[in-house]
This record gives C-alpha cells, structure tokens and sequence, in this order.
C-alpha cells in the first residue's frame, strides 16, 4: 500500500481544499476584502447613455480574464443607483 506522502508531488501539501503548491496560505475570501452585489442592469438601460457598465451575461459572453472593452454604456441616472467598480477590483457572477 502507497503511503499519503508518496501522491503528493514535491513542493506541494495537503490541505482541506485537496493538494496545493507548499508556498499557498489558505484564506477565507472574506478576509482579503469586502464583497458587494450589483443592482442588475436591464436591456433598456444597457444602452442609455454613454458611462461603461457590465452587465451579468456579458461576463461570460464577452470578457475573459480582463475587462478590456465595453458592450454596454448607461445613463448617469442609471449610474447613480449601480455599483462603481475600480481599477484592481475583481468581478464574478454570484
């Protein structure tokens, strides 16, 4: 019978999460920053104005890794009631 160590590679550990590089800490997401949820764009808002927005389904039929470019643009009174994202924020459907 192979020992536990013998599947791990060398460099990695084992963790509650399954096998990870030796130099990763696990963290809970909650402690490397705060979370917020988006109020939803409709269609029609989509194309009111001329400030970038996302929208949830653009998120998988347009971006990959990086917001590079914008599909959508709303209105500033639509813009006064969504979520402001910055630059270094990172974005993912819930």
């Amino acid at each position: 019978m192979a020992s536990a160590s013998a599947t791990i590679p060398v460099g990695y550990k084992q963790t509650e999460v399954g096998v990870i590089p030796e130099d990763w800490v696990l963290r809970k997401l909650g402690s490397l920053g705060t979370f917020s949820k988006g109020r939803g764009i409709t269609k029609s808002e989509a194309n009111s104005g001329d400030i970038p927005s996302i929208r949830y389904g653009e998120i998988y039929n347009y971006h990959d890794d990086v917001i590079r470019s914008f599909n959508s643009h709303i209105s500033s009174q639509v813009a006064e009631s969504s979520k402001l994202l910055r630059t270094g924020d990172i974005l993912f459907a819930g």
